[in-house]
């Protein structure tokens, strides 16, 4: 018996508006939807405007994105001249659960992220969302696209990256 497109949990909204919150468009829809999927599932099969995509659980790129975000907050924190302790200090600030949790919901990517049926999005994987789509974009479209997302996110915005002492050593 052949499958039909009801057998397929159909992501086009859920892509979409992801899209739209970062201002990011994916050119591998595939890295969209494996970032959005966190269903126990370790393989799913999902469709975007009638295309059908395997895609895997999104740990792969939540490890990802949690090495860019640390990358991209070094960099920033880098030319200011502070001490490694405030590097520590906005890296906990801003790379936290509860912090990366606050960026997805304030944007409303909880409305775009694939749970089991009968779940809703909890803090944690919101978290591990937000990680796994900055991943995502840094693959799709580079460092410049990953940073403008993290951007968009309000990640880098702290007093340490924001303040009067930027540059000044």
């Amino acid at each position: 018996m052949a499958l039909t497109m009801a057998y397929y949990h159909d992501m086009t909204t859920a892509l979409d508006l992801c899209e739209h919150i970062l201002e990011y468009t994916f050119t591998d829809k595939s890295l969209g939807l494996e970032a959005l999927h966190m269903g126990s599932s370790l393989v799913q099969a999902l469709s975007y405007k009638g295309k059908i995509y395997r895609v895997t659980k999104n740990d792969r790129l939540e490890t990802m994105g949690d090495k860019v975000l640390d990358y991209v907050l070094a960099k920033e924190w880098y030319p200011t001249g502070l001490s490694k302790a405030l590097y520590d200090n906005l890296r906990q600030k801003k790379a936290s659960n509860t912090s990366l949790f606050r960026a997805g919901q304030k944007l409303g990517l909880n409305a775009c992220v694939l749970v089991n049926a009968g779940c809703s999005v909890s803090e944690r994987m919101m978290a591990d969302a937000v990680e796994a789509i900055i991943g995502a974009v840094q693959i799709d479209g580079g460092w410049d696209a990953a940073e403008k997302v993290i951007q968009r996110l309000g990640l880098l915005d702290h007093p340490i990256l924001t303040g009067p002492q930027v540059g000044i050593v």
